[in-house]
């Protein structure tokens, strides 16, 4: 996959999932005090949730994400971030994200506003975290810029504070032999087949029958050639299926597999149009 570490489909910037659930109703602790101003326009900042992933830079660390928005997410939204760009895409979600290293720096600040063609993200010297607590269990402290901030002819600034109790995913077992064969017989299994022959070939006729329709309509849009191109990029040689699982009318498969030296694992969502389903999602990175 030629350097690549970490790859999620271009695809995957405009799928749809339209799922606000239930506000989540577990005792994480989640409470956020401030604003976010986009074009002039100040949204009050009110909840606050932190999920652990593995390091960006070094995988045998930890980062931390902060989540801070002004609703109430679902679990699967704290954990799924394309749900949450489903929800900014509707113009109902409005955050900012701050991904902070195991030395308690902030790496990465990303905003999410129906008034942004593309999400502002990476780090500026203008951003400022305060951290009050940074344990095992809490995150808390305060985030703001220093000056306003432009990203592509928008004015932006946030301010607030935040009190997070810190998510981990719980790890999946190893896929049993008898899942391993289940995934490779599935009906999503034939689909993302059918998906990675027609990407490899080019085949834009049969891609607009193999994913879901929010994001084929985009193979008609003016970036079509660049999102073939990523598309092609991100589909190891040799896979491995792994796990499949079924929740009405989404669907997610797990795959692994080795390319140039690298385990990848990956994730490739799926949904039910009618009878069919359709790839979503395809998503690969580092083990």
């Amino acid at each position: 996959m030629k350097n690549l570490i970490s790859f999620v489909a271009w695809f995957g910037l405009f799928a749809v999932m339209l799922s606000m659930g239930m506000a989540s109703q577990n005792a994480h602790t989640s409470n956020a005090e401030g604003q976010l101003t986009v074009a002039g326009n100040k949204v009050q900042l009110q909840h606050a949730y932190a999920l652990a992933q593995p390091g960006f830079f070094d995988k045998t660390q930890e980062d931390i994400v902060v989540i801070v928005t002004n609703i109430p997410l679902s679990d699967k939204a704290v954990e799924d971030r394309w749900e949450r760009s489903a929800l900014v895409s509707e113009g109902i979600l409005k955050s900012v994200e701050i991904t902070i290293n195991s030395k308690q720096q902030p790496i990465s600040v990303t905003v999410k506003h129906p008034a942004f063609k593309a999400s502002p993200s990476g780090f500026s010297s203008n951003y400022i975290l305060e951290l009050k607590t940074f344990d095992e269990k809490t995150v808390e402290g305060r985030m703001y810029c220093k000056t306003e901030q432009e990203f592509v002819d928008t004015v932006y600034s946030f301010d607030f504070t935040f009190k997070a109790e810190i998510r981990r995913k719980k790890e999946l077992p190893p896929p049993t032999e008898a899942e391993k064969e289940a995934a490779a017989k599935s009906p999503q299994a034939a689909v993302y087949l059918e998906y990675v022959k027609a990407v490899n070939a080019g085949d834009v006729k049969t891609l607009k029958k193999v994913l879901a329709a929010e994001v084929a309509k985009e193979l008609d849009g003016p970036d079509k050639e660049e999102m073939l191109e990523f598309m092609q990029i991100g589909n190891p040689p040799k896979i491995e299926f792994q796990r499949i699982t079924v929740n009405g009318d989404s669907a997610t498969l797990l795959l692994s597999a080795q390319d140039e030296g690298l385990e990848l694992k990956g994730t490739i969502e799926f949904v039910k149009e009618g009878d069919l389903w359709k790839v979503m999602l395809n998503s690969w990175e580092e083990k």
